[in-house]
C-alpha cells in the first residue's frame, strides 16, 4: 500500500491515525520512569556471612574457603573473589555476560545450603545478593531533634518515621543509621572469677541459658487447651546482678560477686553530625524500576507531614539523587528543544517559504511524541542515554521530511497541482528515504545484540535513535504529503523588475531575496571549488590521505573513560586514621574538618 496516496486520498483517516499516535505518545511520556542512567543488569552476585568474635584467619579458614569451594561449582562462573575481615566474610562471584542472574542466585543459595551444616554454629545463614546499581540509596536524610537525646530520637524514628517512609509507593527500604545502641555490659573481675574456680566460658553459658523464652507445649483442662511457655528473659539489671549459680566447691554466689553489670550507650563504630549537631541518618532505597524523581517527591511530602506532626524534629537532605537527575534531564530536554527550534530557523533560511517550514516544523514534535510510544512499550526509561539518543535523532528527524517536501516542491514548480505533486513527489523518493533510514538504523541496531557493559549502557540510546528514525520515516511518508497537498504554496522567483523595485515588496520577501542571493553566491563558490578539485585530483587525494593519517596518529593522545566527568555540586572528603584509632578520636578530627568547611563561603 502506498502510504502517501492513502494519506492524501483519506485525509480524515490519516489525521485520526496521527491523533492516536499523539495521544499514545503523550500518555506514554507522562508514565515513563525518569532515572540518571539506564537500568544495568550486572552479572555479579555477592555472598555475605557474619561470624561474630572471629579473627580474619578464622573467618578465612572456617567460612570463606568452604563458600568459595562450593560457589566455584555454579555454572557460568567467570571469576570468584573473597574478602575475609574480622567477623565477616564476603565472596564476590562474577558470571559470564548474558547469564540469567535470577537463576544464578538461586543456584548459589542451593549450593550454600549444602555446606551450611559444616559452618561454625555461630555463623548466621549466608545471604546472597545480586549486584544492582539500583540498590544504592536515592536519598539520605539527616535528622536532629531539640530537647531529645540520640537514644530517644532513634527509638522515635524507628517507631514513628521509618515505617511511614517504607509504606510510600516506590520505596523498598528506609534504613536508619548512626546513633548509640543500648547495651548491657557485664564487666568480669577475672581474679574473683578464678578464685571461685570458674571460667569465662562457664559464665557465658550460664547467661545464655538463663536469658531464654522457651515453648512448653500445651495443656488440656476440661474443654480448653492452653499453650505453655517458659519465660526467662531478663527484664532489669537487678535480675542480671542477682543471678545465682554454683561454684566448683558447691557454694552459691551471685553474678554481682564476680562482675559489674551496667547499661551503657555503645556508639557502634558510627558517629554522625549534621551541621555540627549529633544526628541520625535515614537512607531511602527505591524499588527496582521505580521512578527516582517521583519516589523522592513522595518522600519529601511525607517528611513535611512528619515535621508538622513532630515540630521538635529537624531534618535536611544530605544527599538527593533526584535533584541532580532533574537538573541533568532538564538541561538535556532544553538542549533538544533548542536544537529543534534552531533546525526550524535554519530550514526557513534555506527554504525561504513559511508554509514549507511549517510542514517540517510540525513533523518534528509529532515524530518525537510518536517515539515515546515505542520507548514506553519497550520498557525503557527517560535517562541520559535515551534522551541523548532522542536529541541525536532530532537532527535526523527532518532529513526524510525535507527530501519528500523538496521533491513535492519541485513538481509544483513544474506546474503540477498540489495534490498530484504531493502524491507523485512522495512516491518517487519513498524507497530512497526508506533505504537511507534503514542504512542509518543498521549502524545502531548491532549495539542491541552485543553483550557487556557497553551494551547495558548504550542499548537504550541505540533503541531510541532507531525508534525516532522509524517515526520520522512514517511521518515523512504520511503527514508531509498530506500537509503539502493542503498547505504548500509555491512562490515564483522574482523578476528583474521586481528585484530592482524592492520598495514595493514586503520585508520578508526582501529578506528572502537577499538570503537567496547569498545562497546563490555560496552555490557558485562550491561549483568553482568542485571544478578546481576535479582538476587537481592528486592534490585532493594527498590532502585527504594526510588528514586521515594525522587522525590515526592523534588517537593515542585521546583520553579514555567510561562516562564523562560530571559536576553534581557535591564534594566528598574521606579521612583515614592510623589502624586502631578509636571512634572518639576519629569524631574529634572529623569535627575539626567540619569547622574548617563551615568557614568556607
Amino acid at each position: 500500500m502506498n502510504l502517501a496516496r492513502f494519506s492524501i486520498r483519506r485525509p480524515v483517516a490519516a489525521c485520526m491515525c496521527i491523533l492516536v499516535l499523539l495521544a499514545l505518545g503523550g500518555v506514554s511520556a507522562s508514565r515513563l520512569p525518569i532515572d540518571l542512567l539506564p537500568e544495568m543488569n550486572m552479572p555479579v552476585a555477592v555472598t555475605m556471612a557474619t561470624y561474630s568474635g572471629a579473627g580474619s584467619e578464622e573467618v578465612e579458614k572456617l567460612v570463606t574457603q568452604p563458600l568459595e569451594a562450593v560457589l566455584t561449582t555454579v555454572s557460568n562462573v567467570k571469576n570468584v573473589q573473597s574478602i575475609s575481615s574480622p567477623g565477616s566474610s564476603l565472596v564476590i562471584v562474577e558470571f559470564n555476560w548474558g547469564t540469567d542472574m535470577n537463576f544464578a542466585t538461586l543456584d548459589m543459595r542451593e549450593k550454600i545450603d549444602l555446606v551450611s551444616a559444616g559452618l561454625p554454629p555461630a555463623v548466621k545463614r549466608p545471604s546472597v545478593y545480586k549486584f544492582d546499581p539500583a540498590m544504592m540509596p536515592v536519598m539520605s536524610i539527616g535528622v536532629t531533634a531539640e530537647g531529645r537525646d540520640l537514644v530517644t530520637l532513634k527509638r522515635l524514628l524507628e517507631d514513628e518515621v521509618v515505617n511511614r517512609l517504607e509504606r510510600i509507593n516506590g520505596v523498598a527500604y528506609a534504613v536508619l543509621y548512626g546513633g548509640p545502641e543500648r547495651e548491657i555490659r557485664v564487666l568480669v573481675d577475672q581474679t574473683r572469677l578464678t578464685g571461685y574456680g570458674l571460667t569465662m566460658g562457664q559464665l557465658v553459658q550460664l547467661l545464655q541459658a538463663e536469658n531464654l523464652n522457651l515453648p512448653g507445649g500445651t495443656v488440656k483442662d476440661g474443654g480448653r487447651e492452653y499453650v505453655v511457655r517458659t519465660t526467662g528473659e531478663f527484664r532489669s539489671l537487678d535480675e542480671i546482678r542477682n543471678l545465682s549459680f554454683l561454684t566448683s566447691a558447691g557454694a552459691t554466689i551471685r553474678l554481682s560477686d564476680v562482675a559489674t553489670v551496667q547499661e551503657v550507650e555503645d556508639q557502634s563504630g558510627t558517629y554522625s553530625l549534621l551541621n555540627g549537631q549529633p544526628s541520625l541518618s535515614i537512607a531511602i532505597q527505591k524499588e527496582t524500576g521505580a521512578n527516582t524523581v517521583q519516589v523522592a517527591t513522595r518522600v519529601k511530602k511525607e517528611m513535611e507531614q512528619i515535621a508538622r506532626n513532630m515540630p521538635d524534629i529537624k531534618y535536611d537532605y544530605v544527599f538527593d539523587q533526584s535533584e541532580f537527575i532533574q537538573v541533568a534531564i532538564g538541561n538535556l530536554k532544553s538542549s533538544a528543544i533548542l536544537g529543534a527550534v534552531l533546525a526550524v530557523l535554519i530550514l526557513y533560511v534555506f527554504l525561504r517559504n513559511f508554509r514549507s517550514t511549517l510542514i517540517i516544523a510540525l513533523s518534528i514534535p509529532i515524530s518525537i511524541i510518536a517515539t515515546f510510544t515505542l520507548v514506553y512499550f519497550n520498557q525503557l526509561t527517560l535517562n541520559m542515554m535515551s534522551l541523548g539518543g532522542l536529541a541525536l535523532g532530532v537532527g535526523m528527524l527532518v532529513d526524510n521530511s525535507i527530501v519528500v517536501l523538496e521533491n513535492i516542491y519541485r513538481h509544483c514548480e513544474q506546474g503540477e497541482d498540489r495534490v498530484s505533486a504531493a502524491q507523485v513527489g512522495a512516491t518517487e523518493v519513498g524507497m530512497a528515504i526508506t533505504a537511507s533510514t534503514l542504512t542509518t538504523i543498521a549502524v545502531f541496531v548491532p549495539i542491541v545484540y552485543i553483550e557487556g557493559l557497553v551494551a547495558e549502557v548504550f542499548r537504550q540510546l541505540a533503541l531510541t535513535v532507531t525508534f525516532s528514525l522509524l517515526s520520522s520515516l512514517l511521518v515523512a511518508l504520511t503527514l508531509v504529503p498530506l500537509l503539502a497537498s493542503r498547505l504548500l504554496k509555491v512562490e515564483g522567483r522574482l523578476t528583474e523588475e521586481q528585484s530592482k523595485d524592492k520598495k514595493r515588496l514586503s520585508w520578508p520577501r526582501r529578506l528572502a531575496d537577499r538570503v537567496g542571493q547569498t545562497l546563490s553566491k555560496l552555490d557558485d563558490f562550491y561549483s568553482r571549488l568542485l571544478a578546481w578539485s576535479l582538476d587537481h585530483r592528486r592534490l585532493v587525494f594527498a590532502a585527504a590521505g594526510g588528514l586521515f593519517v594525522l587522525s590515526l596518529v592523534m588517537i593515542p593522545f585521546l583520553g579514555r573513560e567510561l562516562f564523562p566527568r560530571t559536576d553534581a555540586g557535591q564534594v566528598s572528603i574521606n579521612i583515614k586514621l592510623p589502624l586502631g584509632s578509636t571512634i572518639e578520636e576519629t569524631g574529634l578530627i572529623a569535627q575539626q574538618v567540619e569547622e574548617k568547611l563551615l568557614d568556607i563561603p
